[in-house]
């Protein structure tokens, strides 16, 4: 007859990644900007820019999904804390950073209005 070891351990390690998982389901961040401005910064690609570009927060989004880095960065961070969430916050502030890189600048308030929020629904 042959006896399973560890058996128990993994079913505890499970029943713990299942409960985090429910925690984590309803959480999402946001990543933006406040100045009452930013959308118009964003939107206009016939603008010049001296130092920025439009398109400053979806083209660094848009690269971060398609290169893998945002798979790569959820994945490592649960693999080391079990939590979802804290895999999604590391991807937006991620994101925010690159964003902060590519907004114009003039007086710098819309690159110091840059924000990561948690929301919960």
């Amino acid at each position: 007859m042959a006896k399973v070891e560890g058996v128990s351990k993994l079913q505890a390690t499970l029943n713990m990644l299942a409960k985090r998982a429910k925690q984590d389901a309803n959480v999402s961040y946001v990543v933006g900007y406040t100045q009452n401005y930013a959308l118009i910064v964003h939107e206009n690609l016939d603008a010049h820019h001296p130092i920025g570009q439009a398109k400053y927060l979806e083209q660094p989004f848009r690269a971060l999904s398609n290169d893998g880095t945002f798979s790569k960065l959820l994945t490592d961070t649960f693999k080391k804390t079990g939590s979802i969430a804290k895999g999604l916050l590391i991807c937006a502030l991620r994101l925010q950073r690159d964003s902060q890189q590519l907004v114009p600048v003039d007086t710098g308030a819309l690159k110091s209005s840059a924000f990561t929020r948690e929301e919960r629904v």
